[in-house]
């Protein structure tokens, strides 16, 4: 703690009754950033005005999130992201998702991040809405990494029931070389939160973004879905492209 006269008093101390309000405030400041127009151009007021949705506060926030070293009982913590039971999705980091037109970066915000909330309609069982997400280059607080992260509201489950899922949405990512990437690292049948995180090539490349209904039992259903990497898409984001046909 700091006693000097004229201080900011400061003390440090760890666990969730801290993690709590700082995530609070984090997600008073995401909201804020939106409702007062800094995206996708990085200047107040230029862009629309939005108040957003709880699912994309939280899309926002857990796509900021880097993950934590350390150990637990004596193990060290899985160095992966995607999250995990022992720290989520990791810390949340602002500065990887909040961004000015004054970067140092050289980068457009539109091309750093992509915020899709709600904006193309909600989904139904067997629904898919793909997003083809262009890279190219380096960004230097994002590297390489492209992360994607799907996050939506579900409607309220049956108390103590064995699956309180009601409404079920998958992530896939198709890689530049044609792999397909899960969401959390597997077939998700639990959790309304899923993310991806990947290396892309400096070259131009393009990475298709999928999010499906799996089963929608109470819909439709609608999602927030956040895109951070060095992007080369423009501003404003993409609208989703319509799967191709089967076979």
């Amino acid at each position: 703690a700091s006693n000097v006269p004229g201080d900011c008093p400061t003390y440090v101390t760890q666990g969730t009754s801290m993690a709590a309000p700082m995530a609070a405030g984090s997600a008073a400041l995401v909201r804020q950033y939106w409702r007062e127009g800094w995206y996708p151009y990085g200047e107040k007021g230029r862009g629309d005005e939005t108040i957003l949705t709880g699912a994309a506060v939280k899309a926002v926030l857990i796509n900021s999130a880097v993950t934590m070293r350390g150990t637990y009982q004596g193990a060290p913590l899985p160095d992966t992201y995607n999250g995990n039971i022992y720290t989520g999705y990791g810390r949340i980091q602002l500065d990887r998702v909040l961004f000015g037109s004054d970067d140092v970066s050289g980068r457009a915000v539109g091309d750093r991040i992509l915020l899709v909330d709600g904006a193309n309609g909600p989904l139904m069982s067997g629904g898919v809405h793909e997003y083809p997400i262009t890279t190219a280059g380096t960004d230097p607080a994002l590297g390489n990494q492209l992360k994607v992260t799907l996050v939506w509201t579900d409607p309220p489950g049956q108390p103590q029931a064995q699956q309180p899922l009601v409404n079920d949405l998958d992530l896939e990512v198709v890689t530049p070389d044609g792999a397909v990437l899960r969401g959390n690292g597997v077939v998700d049948r639990v959790n309304t939160q899923e993310q991806v995180t990947l290396e892309v090539p400096t070259s131009v490349s393009t990475c298709t973004v999928r999010v499906m209904g799996a089963s929608v039992k109470e819909g439709p259903q609608a999602y927030a879905l956040v895109v951070t990497g060095p992007l080369n898409n423009g501003s404003p984001p993409p609208a989703p492209r319509p799967p191709p046909p089967p076979g």
